[in-house]
């Protein structure tokens, strides 16, 4: 499970997380995605589009549950 922390710790640092940090999304939401992103595939975001897209996705199913993602 280390590994996967130093890799998701090193992503959160790669120029598309950061991009979409600055847009001033959520840090711990955009975190979680690209945890479970690495759990689910064993990759990272490369496209800033792919990432904004969860981001969104994920705010508006708060929204509609009126519950933050673990």
């Amino acid at each position: 499970v280390l590994g996967g922390q130093n890799s998701v710790a090193a992503a959160m640092l790669s120029p598309v997380v950061q991009a979409v940090l600055q847009m001033g999304f959520q840090h711990s939401l955009v975190e979680s995605l690209v945890q479970s992103r690495y759990l689910l595939t064993g990759s990272h975001y490369t496209s800033v589009s792919d990432l904004v897209t969860d981001v969104l996705q994920a705010e508006e199913e708060e929204r509609q549950t009126g519950e933050p993602r673990p």
